[in-house]
């Protein structure tokens, strides 16, 4: 038994350094990272039939192409397909190294996960049918409270949240919807009053379904407004600052903006000013509502 004791011992000094070492000390070590995609936020994270594709997706291999030249060594990518739902355990367990999705940044996630430069801006607003003639979101919120209309959400997403926050904690009627699809479906037959979502996925969706963009009217004025970012691990410092090197070079070579206009142009999705601008001096802003 006395000497199993520091064999014990050793066993779990060395479980232990593996798991404080940093994320990319790790990835040097096993020649593997783990990045995270959405299934069904195409064009920025897709998984389907074992492919990963997407902007988010080709920025995060820019990443690793860079990490490879730093350590000198080939590093194999494994995708792992995550959800609104378990996207910010698996970081925090490591059991992805990088989400690159479509999630946004703010304080409350901040105590969670670190966040990478914004690498895309878009807003959160409710769409609803052309013919409720309703824009400005007093209108909306006023719809929905006095007549209990019913609005579709997205679970794990931060639109609930919003939603509370800008009417001081008010319920509403919510269905929840599995996709972004399901959710335009609804509002198209009047299932729902109203879907709210970030505009570039609802963009997108529109396209995905082949509908007729007149039939719905976005809120003229954003609910918030979103930044996207490569999510991580809560306080490695040094992935962190990696990651963020590596976006700076792809967003002064123009790479960045080649990649992102090659996959968002055909869902016809806006490329605004503030991600422009974002380009030209990255930033880690969270989310404003």
């Amino acid at each position: 038994m006395k000497k199993l004791i520091p064999l014990l011992m050793c066993v779990m000094f060395s479980m232990n350094t593996y798991a404080d070492s940093s994320t990319i000390s790790r990835i040097k070590e096993s020649g593997i990272v783990k990045i995270g995609v959405r299934t069904n936020a195409d064009p920025f994270s897709s998984y389907q039939n074992g492919q990963a594709n997407g902007y988010m997706v080709d920025l995060c291999n820019i990443v690793i192409e860079d990490l490879q030249k730093n350590i000198k060594k080939k590093i194999n990518i494994q995708y792992v397909p995550v959800n609104p739902n378990n996207r910010f355990e698996l970081i925090q367990s490591g059991e992805i190294d990088m989400e690159c999705g479509t999630t946004t940044v703010s304080n409350q996630r901040r105590e969670k996960v670190d966040f990478s430069y914004n690498t895309f801006i878009t807003s959160t607003n409710f769409v609803t049918l052309s013919k409720n003639k309703i824009d400005l979101p007093r209108d909306f919120y006023e719809q929905l409270i006095a007549s209990n209309k019913k609005i579709a959400l997205m679970k794990g997403t931060s639109h609930e949240e919003i939603l509370k926050k800008t009417t001081r904690g008010r319920s509403f009627n919510v269905v929840y919807v599995n996709s972004i699809e399901e959710g335009l479906n609804k509002v198209a037959t009047g299932e729902t009053f109203a879907f709210v979502q970030d505009k570039a996925l609802i963009q997108k969706g529109i396209t995905n379904l082949q509908l007729n963009k007149n039939l719905f009217s976005f809120s003229q004025e954003p609910l918030s407004i979103e930044p996207y970012s490569i999510m991580m691990k809560k306080g490695d410092d040094e992935m962190v600052s990696f990651v963020n090197s590596s976006l700076r070079n792809a967003y002064s070579s123009g790479q960045a903006r080649k990649i992102m206009t090659q996959w968002l142009q055909p869902k016809q999705i806006d490329i605004n000013f503030l991600t422009s601008d974002n380009f030209k001096s990255p930033s880690t802003e969270n989310s404003v509502n």
